[in-house]
């Protein structure tokens, strides 16, 4: 997300590409990760 912020036009999107072994808390951790980026307004 550093990468791409200053340009702009990066959307997140957890999509399918979860997979089924995947604990629920990491899903959760991977958003509360990406809020939190996206107030440092990088």
């Amino acid at each position: 997300m550093e990468i791409l912020a200053p340009r702009g036009g990066f959307v997140f999107n957890s999509i399918h590409n979860i997979l089924p072994d995947v604990p629920p808390e990491n899903i959760v951790a991977m958003f509360e990760a990406v809020k939190d980026y996206n107030r440092l307004k990088i």
